[in-house]
């Protein structure tokens, strides 16, 4: 056998073990986080893991395998609550006319998502820490009601304590006397979004678009079941899924 060919053999045979290596990384990537992230996102979890590979070569093993990202795919509208104004109890946007000081402090912004689940309607009330970026509460009913609202806020005060301030938009729920009292009671501050405008809200209804492009199609499953995907999912949001403002920390490890 000449010279050329023994090598060329060796060298091969170490490119392959590589590339079978490298396919195996990425894949168990892939699948560690539900399939959500595309190239650039799993890049750098490889690399948090002490392993280098490229955009390109992460891009060529995926089309290889047959993975494609959640990201990739047409993504869900968002479900906003109902816009019509109380006139009774509204608040501004206070928001943005605080100090850089004032808006590390702790502060969450909660809103309504819903779901048709086995033909039923099913509402997630939740709540998110601004600066910390976790889950601090959320609650479920057939119903869409101040009630779920404020028991959702009483929930995460149990176990996070009391916010500095509560961002919501100008649902009615919101604007309920139920709510103004919870407000009052523990001297939060209530900032409100502007009419037709979820971007001064942009926190929860972000997570709502990724918990949603995220966990997929649920027409399939019972009311109990996608109760226990919630469960699963914001668990696995706060302590497991890379959050790429925290430096790909999950927010309850960052």
């Amino acid at each position: 056998m000449p010279k050329s060919t023994y090598y060329d053999r060796i060298k091969n045979d170490r490119k392959g073990k590589r590339n079978n290596s490298n396919a195996e990384d990425v894949r168990r990537m892939f699948f560690k986080h539900h399939g959500s992230f595309g190239r650039r996102i799993l890049k750098k979890l490889l690399e948090i893991d002490g392993i280098t590979i490229s955009e390109d070569r992460i891009s060529r093993i995926m089309k290889e395998q047959g993975l494609v990202s959640k990201y990739g795919r047409k993504k869900c509208k968002n479900v906003y609550t109902d816009k019509n104004i109380n006139k009774k109890y509204i608040q501004d946007n206070l928001y943005v006319g605080l100090s850089a000081d004032d808006k590390l402090k702790n502060i969450w912004s909660m809103d309504f998502t819903e779901q048709k689940i086995n033909g039923k309607r099913i509402y997630t009330c939740g709540i998110i820490s601004v600066n910390g970026k976790n889950i601090v509460g959320y609650k479920q009913s057939f119903k869409c009601t101040s009630k779920l609202a404020v028991e959702t806020v009483k929930r995460a005060i149990e176990e996070h304590g009391v916010p500095y301030m509560i961002m919501t938009d100008r649902g009615s729920q919101f604007t309920s006397r139920d709510f103004f009292d919870i407000m009052e009671k523990y001297k939060i501050l209530h900032s409100m979004s502007r009419p037709y405008s979820p971007i001064d809200n942009r926190f929860i209804e972000t997570f709502w678009k990724t918990l949603k492009i995220e966990i997929g199609k649920t027409t399939l499953l019972t009311p109990e079941t996608y109760a226990m995907v919630i469960d699963y999912y914001i668990h696995y949001y706060n302590y497991e899924r890379p959050h790429s403002t925290l430096g790909y920390k999950p927010p309850c490890m960052a």
